[in-house]
């Protein structure tokens, strides 16, 4: 009986970190578009279409809706520093604070192009 109650605890604790165990695997795992050629160009085009209403055009989260939000949206330039490629791709999968999923909008091919984008506004 112990061990029953123990399988299905262990069940329902998966079920409900599903997602953070996708974001998880997603930081760990390998960046599918590293050394595509358009990567950046890709991901800018994305960027332009998704992001600049509250990002801005060059990332400085100073976009047209930032006034209207309840906190400002991420200085990406400051944050593509010091923050990994693969954590923007988690972050545009899932969403932070403000920010929305984009999982529903975007492929995760384009996920990736567009978090290649945003790691080059810090060079």
């Amino acid at each position: 009986m112990f061990f029953r109650v123990v399988f299905y605890l262990s069940i329902i604790f998966l079920i409900s970190s599903c997602t953070s165990l996708r974001k998880m695997m997603m930081i760990a795992g390998e960046n599918p578009m590293e050394g595509h050629p358009d990567t950046v160009i890709i991901g800018a085009q994305l960027f332009s279409k998704n992001c600049v209403q509250c990002h801005a055009n060059d990332g400085s989260g100073n976009g047209q809706l930032a006034k209207t939000l309840d906190e400002p949206p991420a200085n990406l330039q400051e944050l593509a520093k010091r923050k990994s490629v693969k954590t923007f791709a988690a972050n545009i999968y899932y969403g932070k604070n403000l920010m929305p999923a984009y999982k529903d909008v975007l492929s995760e091919e384009e996920i990736w192009h567009l978090a290649n984008f945003v790691k080059s506004l810090g060079q």
